[in-house]
């Protein structure tokens, strides 16, 4: 298991052997942003083309931090990514004249039901959007693993072990509108609801696990982290 210490000191990455999984821990929006924009330009780094990014975790947790940074890092202005909650999806054009796919299921389905969901999903031509350069898609599991190309990179985002989140905050259940309320950090407690126990010794109450699985370049998003500043105060800037 390879093991650093990134941004704070905080940031913590573990690389399980032979299983393409890497574990992070992050402290804030931004630094979540800057794992993400480490991700993009990997993928960017390895030649291929069409990954698609299935972005998993409860509301708030940070998946359009997630989409921000990863379209800074391929040349977007971050504020120009918002989650497409009501229109369900957004074509990015990215500088280099590759596209960019930003997808929000959270509203497919009825109650959540995943046959409902892909039936809607096609109607609208959703699965199109799958086969652009880069495609993300916010609230991945609405829909069944066999709706996703096979070769796909997962993104669990969630609070760490012992930090639990509530209900979501009125005026809205998923989308930008709840991943917009992650920093400072007394809006993510009062706002996106986190409960109000105490999180767990070492850890702060903006912290998120990141886990990544799946069709990355291991070794090079290893080396884009490393690359990340360290200290005091970093990703203070988004």
């Amino acid at each position: 298991m390879l093991t650093d210490d990134f941004g704070s000191g905080e940031l913590r990455v573990d690389v399980r052997d032979s299983s393409n999984v890497m574990e992070l821990t992050t402290n804030g929006a931004r630094e979540t942003m800057a794992v993400a924009g480490a991700l993009a330009i990997a993928l960017r780094s390895s030649g291929g083309g069409n990954f698609v990014i299935l972005l998993e975790g409860p509301p708030g947790a940070g998946k359009t931090a997630f989409a921000k940074g990863f379209g800074k890092a391929l040349g977007l202005d971050p504020d120009d990514v918002a989650s497409p909650t009501f229109a369900l999806a957004h074509v990015h054009a990215l500088p280099s004249g590759k596209k960019l796919a930003h997808l929000d299921l959270y509203r497919l389905g009825d109650d959540g039901d995943p046959q409902s969901a892909t039936k809607e999903f096609l109607e609208a031509g959703l699965d199109e959007f799958l086969g652009l350069d880069f495609a993300l898609v916010e609230w991945a599991d609405r829909l069944p693993p066999a709706s996703y190309p096979e070769e796909t990179v997962k993104v669990l985002i969630a609070p760490p072990k012992g930090l639990n989140m509530g209900p979501p905050a009125e005026g809205g259940e998923g989308g930008e509108e709840q991943e917009e309320r992650e920093e400072p950090k007394e809006q993510v407690e009062t706002e996106a609801g986190f409960s109000p126990e105490p999180p767990p010794p070492g850890t702060r109450g903006d912290s998120r696990l990141v886990t990544i699985r799946g069709a990355f370049p291991e070794e090079s998003l290893m080396e884009k982290l490393k690359a990340l500043p360290r200290g005091p105060g970093t990703g203070s800037e988004p």
